[in-house]
């Protein structure tokens, strides 16, 4: 009997990343403590380009963390 291994067991549609250039239309989450959040946000703009220069957080009361 043989296995057919690539079949998925999920139906998730998953785009490969190939370049640099295919993250320019990505969104990313992260979570923050509100005093780690500086380094945070210098991390992450050191290492992308950010579009239209905005990066957004939103704050989760419930769990008192930044994303």
């Amino acid at each position: 009997m043989l296995i057919d291994t690539n079949i998925s067991k999920f139906d998730y549609d998953i785009d490969q990343i190939f370049t640099s250039e295919d993250m320019s239309n990505k969104l990313f989450c992260t979570f923050s403590t509100e005093s780690n959040l500086p380094v945070i946000l210098d991390s992450i703009q050191e290492k992308y380009k950010i579009l239209y220069n905005k990066i957004f957080i939103l704050y989760a009361s419930s769990q008192d963390e930044y994303m």
